[in-house]
């Protein structure tokens, strides 16, 4: 028995029942490594990043040692977690893949999103060549 309207928690509560008593191949989270970021990737990576097609505005910004990222018109900042120098994940869309790139010496980074085989946004930092997609 739950207090809540969300029908979400119910998914968590039979996860955790399979995983407590180990139900082959009933729940298989995936775990992954984080990384702490260095200062001067942060520094890189931190900024607004604007598109167009489709409309929306990212910004990252420096917190606690760490990178945060909010979309215009959400005053929540979440935080981003690291699994390389480049690949990082958010806890409220943990299937998406997300990465920092260079497309050249010259270029700030992109940042890349994508969903399965899908880029949701992609798009360059304002103070330097960045790019978002969401995969």
């Amino acid at each position: 028995m739950t207090n809540s309207n969300n029908s979400l928690i119910l998914d968590e509560i039979v996860n955790s029942v399979a995983s407590t008593y180990n139900w082959k191949d009933f729940y298989k989270p995936e775990i992954r490594k984080l990384i702490v970021l260095s200062d001067s990737l942060a520094n890189n990576y931190a900024g607004d990043f604007k598109s167009d097609s489709p409309v929306l505005n990212i910004k990252i910004r420096r917190k606690n040692g760490g990178l945060q990222l909010t979309t215009k018109g959400e005053s929540r900042f979440e935080k981003m977690y690291f699994t390389s120098d480049s690949d990082f994940f958010l806890s409220s869309s943990p299937n998406n893949k997300c990465r920092f790139f260079k497309v050249s010496d010259n270029d700030g980074y992109t940042l890349q999103v994508k969903q399965g085989e899908q880029i949701l946004f992609q798009q360059k930092n304002n103070k330097k060549s960045c790019l978002i997609y969401a995969y």
